[in-house]
């Protein structure tokens, strides 16, 4: 029979000695909008093993303890840590569990007895603002029906 966990392993962070490179966060965006699911990607690095009860957590900016999660995500175990492929990992939060304030987070990777292995860069769960649209203008030459005959040099 399987045991159940509910809660994850926690623990304090001592940053004087920090193992936060040993899952990089790839492809974090600066914020992510309100009422959808986010897809946190993550690669180890060459000498870090996950373990079965690993898992990622979206921290508030700030945090001291692991203790201080707002949700998290059990991480899947690669079948072979040996394919380069295996490395690249992700994870779906849902959306029903996310933040819905505009504070700063971050995912931080914590293995099982608690110490935290990898941090992102901070993000905001936050609507698009107008300046964050990008416009794309082009060129426009207007065009006449002209008969053969008609065309002139521009």
């Amino acid at each position: 029979m399987e045991e159940t966990i509910k809660d994850p392993p926690t623990s304090a962070v001592l940053l004087d000695h920090c193992h936060f490179s040993q899952v990089i966060f790839n492809s974090v965006e600066k914020f992510y909008i309100p009422g959808g699911d986010v897809t946190c990607h993550y690669t180890f690095t060459q000498h870090f093993i996950p373990r079965r009860k690993d898992w990622i957590g979206i921290f508030r900016v700030g945090w001291k303890t692991t203790r201080e999660y707002y949700t998290f995500m059990w991480v899947t175990l690669p079948i072979d840590l040996n394919n380069k492929s295996a490395k690249q990992q992700e994870v779906q939060f849902k959306a029903y569990y996310l933040p819905k304030d505009d504070e700063y987070y971050q995912f931080c990777y914590v293995d099982e007895d608690g110490v935290v292995r990898g941090a992102s860069i901070p993000f905001q769960f936050r609507p698009e603002n107008e300046e964050d649209i990008l416009v794309v203008t082009t060129q426009f030459w207007p065009t006449a029906c002209l008969s053969y005959g008609e065309v002139e040099e521009i």
